[in-house]
């Protein structure tokens, strides 16, 4: 048998979780994060087959909780040929709901807080004093109609995912024997948020005069060279205003993006074009260590996405004309519409712009793979870019 001393003592491995047991099916589950959870094996009475369950996360249940909590289900597979207690036929959604998420120990607290928010907030009023039993499909299609009349996307694709599970839950409690949601097509009830298309600017005279009144402008010089790293790099404006000078590689031309720093929470090679590399060689002299683009107001913070938009306002363009988001579009449609000039695919575009292959496998691949096409790519854009304005090429920046 573990003493609480031995738990403390337990160290993650590289990459893998196990166990260490301490008595009579109860074990100790090491994640390679450093989580402990007790853990259950037990033989279904039913199907015969190992099962597992976890009692809850160490040190937060204590090592003799966790051992009661052992027997009390020992006692349950005795008498109810069952691990879980008999049924109650009285409780209603919000009971479950609080059992449900009491147990989750699988997930932030954070996010922990945000779900059981949206099930109190949507749910509750229509269906937390129902008893179990007596929810029915009708009762959950009208808690999404009501979303959807009120043109809630986000946090109702996130409450049909939260519902099928709680559902599920009070099935393995054998609380019902059916799930309400069990056929409801989750795209049938969601509202659709209509696509919405960023400003961006394609034409090649267009674009020239943008790249001279970028030039022109009288912005802060981080605000300048924040906006031409969009330009060069089509990256999102979070990722590029967070830029690190730790995460660039000037003589290598590369830029890792961190999975922080990344809408997918995926990290991201960028490659940097050698005009690019030009105006930051330049720019480091005038930079401080840390970020690229600090705030004037502190070097712990970086500047804001509002500060680059006002840069665009002031320069004459509306949210109509250009936002920060379309040197996205301008890099993506050039590169899609020059494909023959450039001789490389739209897969090879759609990995600069760290647009995640839904296939999972294929996602993990191009991840790796592809590292010279996506230079050859940044380096066309780059040259473009200076084809179309040469003073791209050659202006040197100073302090305004």
């Amino acid at each position: 048998m573990l003493t609480d001393k031995e738990i403390k003592a337990l160290e993650p491995k590289d990459n893998k979780k196990y166990l260490v047991a301490d008595y009579e099916g109860m074990f100790v589950l090491v994640y390679p994060s450093g989580k402990k959870s007790f853990v259950f094996d037990y033989k279904d009475p039913k199907t015969r087959k190992l099962k597992r369950l976890t009692l809850g996360q160490y040190p937060k249940m204590s090592l003799k909780e966790a051992r009661d909590e052992r027997m009390k289900l020992q006692y349950n597979l005795k008498t109810n040929n069952s691990i879980k207690e008999k049924a109650s036929v009285t409780a209603n959604f919000q009971q479950l709901c609080e059992k449900y998420f009491a147990q989750r120990n699988d997930i932030t607290e954070k996010t922990l807080k945000n779900a059981w928010g949206r099930v109190r907030i949507y749910c509750y009023k229509r269906i937390g004093d129902y008893q179990l039993d007596k929810i029915s499909r009708a009762d959950i299609l009208d808690i999404f109609e009501r979303m959807k009349l009120a043109k809630i996307s986000s946090a109702a694709k996130k409450l049909y995912g939260e519902l099928k599970n709680i559902f599920d839950y009070a099935i393995n409690l054998e609380l019902i024997q059916h799930n309400p949601m069990s056929g409801i097509i989750k795209k049938n009830i969601i509202y659709k948020v209509p696509v919405k298309h960023y400003a961006t600017i394609i034409e090649r005279d267009k674009i020239k005069q943008l790249i001279n009144d970028i030039l022109d402008t009288d912005a802060q010089l981080n605000t300048k060279v924040a906006t031409l790293m969009s330009l060069f790099t089509a990256q999102r404006s979070f990722s590029v205003r967070n830029a690190a000078w730790a995460d660039i590689d000037l003589d290598k031309g590369i830029w890792e993006i961190s999975a922080n720093d990344m809408k997918m929470k995926r990290k991201h090679i960028v490659h940097l074009s050698t005009p690019l590399i030009r105006i930051l060689r330049d720019y480091q002299h005038f930079s401080d260590e840390g970020f690229l683009f600090n705030s004037i107001m502190s070097k712990s913070r970086v500047i804001s996405d509002n500060t680059i938009r006002c840069m665009f306002r002031r320069m004459g363009y509306s949210n109509d004309d250009f936002t920060p988001h379309g040197f996205r579009s301008m890099f993506s449609t050039i590169c899609h519409e020059r494909r023959e000039e450039h001789g490389l695919s739209s897969d090879i575009i759609e990995l600069c712009l760290a647009h995640i292959d839904k296939n999972a496998v294929r996602a993990s691949y191009n991840f790796a793979s592809n590292l010279d096409e996506r230079k050859r790519l940044f380096e066309w854009w780059g040259k473009h870019l200076c084809d179309l304005e040469p003073r791209l090429a050659t202006f040197e920046l100073e302090f305004v």
